[in-house]
């Protein structure tokens, strides 16, 4: 059994693949609320990790469980302090990021004109 403690983007995508090559259970806990999402059997939702006690893990809603293994998906943020201020990423968290073309080319709009001239690639910047 497998706790992953953040049911977003890449905490999702790690209890999905950690069901795929074998494990028996995986527990995805939430910061604030259930993602609502249609996971497949094998997959649970609760809400966050309140202590661990040993393999025991507790969790915000009373309950708790024995575990293996914890994966830590903390997150992250974007920071791209070595480009130039006007070529600057800033997305916060999400998937359609504005100015990327097609999530990858950036084209940012500036008084109605493309005021990029094609040649900044962002590989890897959204949020899945």
């Amino acid at each position: 059994a497998v706790v992953s403690t953040q049911s977003t983007g890449s905490g999702e995508d790690m209890a999905l693949q950690t069901l795929k090559f074998g494990a028996k259970s995986v527990t995805v806990s939430y910061r604030s609320r259930s993602t609502g999402f249609n996971w497949p059997t094998g997959i649970t939702e609760k809400p966050m990790v309140e202590r661990f006690e040993g393999k025991t893990v507790h969790f915000g809603d009373g309950t708790s469980g024995e575990f293996d293994a914890v994966i830590m998906s903390t997150g992250y943020k974007v920071h791209l302090p070595f480009v130039e201020q006007s070529l600057r990423l800033e997305c916060g968290t999400q998937l359609n990021v504005p100015d990327l073309y097609r999530g990858v080319l950036w084209s940012p709009v500036t008084e109605g004109k493309k005021s990029a001239d094609n040649r900044l690639f962002y590989i890897g910047m959204q949020e899945s």
